[in-house]
């Protein structure tokens, strides 16, 4: 490194750092991520490094083990906070992470000193192991998350000069934050655990096979009708003890009207918002943003979770036709068309509301009738 330049790729390293950490909270603060532990967590986490890399020769070692630790318990909480494992088991992990760091870099601790590569190593273990661990339980989306991970790891572990360790990890952090922001199916998957949280049904015998039923409410009938009829089929899945979730697109029908749906039993059924601008609903209803990648994911994870269960599901998509003028019909068709071997095997029964007068191809009506086991006109 040119003399007198060594400090550049420090503050490059640092500053990048805070800002990835900075653009995350950006990104909760305008709504393209969710408030969800895992994203504050890695954000501050990824703000304390910054903070880290840029004062690390220039302040004391009490002070830099305080940062240090902030730094370190916020990454371990980041790793684990998609795992099962309880909040109060990690936030138990934290102190320990804390004093471990102070020890460790106040040189008080016999962790001092041993080789600095395998101190380094059993500090990022436990961050290593959480996210080795939701990468066996949640599957290749989180390949990007271990690749930027292991990445920074190997890359203060084996390199040498310190000008270098800085230019490389820039680059496995600018991965791990993009592996950060691939997580989106994964906390859909837990909404729609903490949705459904139950007692657990009673199976009457045989599952019933799923499938895909079309409902063409007549040109001039009413919301109310159609309200009618997804009440009679709630009342009808209850008496059975199969449990029902409602997908309203763009907070259709009214809130009232789903309020009431849910009452019926809301042990056995469960309202499920996909709205662009609804944010009070978010006090009584799990709400999603309406993008049809993310319907997709919430249905494939109803799907996965009664795939063995005694028991399917019914799901009821309040208004079809709205989710295909938000997006295009090709869409929509290709999202169902993937998912009906497995909503057949799932017993997850689907009830699509569609309206044909909407649409001015009626080739759209015959390319969703084709698809449906029935087509029902009220």
């Amino acid at each position: 490194m040119v003399e007198g330049l060594e400090f550049v790729p420090v503050i490059v390293n640092g500053a990048v750092t805070f800002t990835l950490g900075s653009l995350i909270i950006y990104l909760i603060h305008i709504r393209r991520l969710k408030k969800n532990i895992f994203y504050f967590a890695w954000a501050l986490g990824f703000m304390a490094y910054g903070i880290e890399i840029i004062l690390r020769n220039h302040i004391d070692e009490f002070s830099l083990a305080l940062v240090g630790g902030v730094m370190y318990s916020f990454l371990a909480l980041g790793a684990w906070g998609l795992s099962n494992l309880s909040l109060r088991k990690i936030v138990l992990a934290v102190p320990i992470i804390i004093g471990s760091g102070f020890l460790y870099l106040t040189g008080s601790f016999p962790i001092a000193l041993i080789p600095f590569p395998l101190a380094l190593t059993l500090f990022y273990g436990l961050i290593s192991v959480g996210i080795i661990y939701n990468r066996a339980i949640f599957g290749r989306i989180l390949d990007k998350l271990v690749l930027g991970w292991f990445f920074l790891l190997i890359v203060n572990i084996l390199l040498w000069e310190q000008w270098i360790i800085d230019i490389f990890a820039v680059f496995a952090k600018i991965v791990l934050f993009l592996g950060i922001l691939d997580q989106e199916f994964i906390l859909v998957a837990e909404k729609i655990r903490i949705a459904a949280q139950r007692y657990p049904s009673i199976s009457p015998g045989v599952k019933q096979e799923g499938g895909v039923n079309l409902i063409i409410p007549a040109t001039d009938a009413s919301l109310e009708s159609e309200v009618r009829w997804m009440e009679d089929k709630i009342q009808e899945n209850v008496r059975k003890g199969v449990d029902t979730y409602i997908f309203s697109f763009q907070d259709l029908p009214s809130h009232s009207d789903l309020r009431r749906m849910r009452w019926i039993n809301p042990e056995k059924v469960f309202v499920l918002l996909f709205s662009s601008s609804s944010l009070k609903a978010k006090e009584e209803f799990t709400v999603f943003k309406m993008d049809i990648t993310e319907t997709g994911a919430t249905l494939s994870e109803l799907i996965r979770k009664y795939y063995n269960a005694e028991e399917g599901c019914a799901v009821i998509f309040t208004d079809l036709s709205v989710l295909i003028h938000s997006f295009n019909e090709n869409d929509v068709f290709n999202m169902l068309l993937e998912k009906m071997g497995s909503l057949r095997e799932a017993g997850v029964t689907l009830y699509a509301f569609f309206h044909p007068e909407t649409h001015g191809n009626p080739a759209i009506t015959n390319l969703f009738k084709n698809i449906s086991d029935s087509v029902l006109k009220l």
